[in-house]
């Protein structure tokens, strides 16, 4: 994300109540919601990295702790909630039309956004954006 986007990201969250993070990898985009957001921040991942990217981007999973790096870059704010866990299994943990915004960057193959889009568009009250 460029700072404009983070920017957009902060400007956006100061109106939320309550976000969901879909994908927090190292914690930058989740930083800013949690320092706009008024209330809960969940930051939905399981810290191994997209399956797409795995051997490309996301590599340094498999060699390194990035829930602990996370944690280390956010773990600070009182207003995170994390769910250390695959985003599907998260889905059913929130009811339709819950959560203010929804903020999905997970995985980024075409399959991939159109799942998220499937499974937590119902979610959201007000927002639902992302990363592609």
């Amino acid at each position: 994300m460029d700072d404009g986007e983070l920017l957009w990201l902060f400007n956006t969250a100061k109106d939320m109540n309550s976000i969901v993070e879909i994908g927090s990898w190292k914690g930058r985009s989740t930083h800013v919601l949690l320092s706009g957001c008024k209330g809960n921040v969940f930051a939905i991942d399981h810290f191994l990295g997209s399956v797409a990217e795995r051997e490309s981007n996301h590599a340094e999973a498999q060699i390194k702790d990035i829930y602990k790096e996370f944690m280390e870059n956010v773990g600070n704010f009182r207003n995170l909630q994390v769910l250390k866990m695959d985003n599907v299994e998260a889905v059913g943990r929130f009811e339709n039309n819950s959560v203010d915004m929804i903020f999905i960057d997970a995985g980024h193959t075409y399959e991939e956004v159109l799942a998220d889009i499937k499974w937590w568009l119902p979610k959201a009250k007000k927002l639902f954006a992302g990363m592609i």
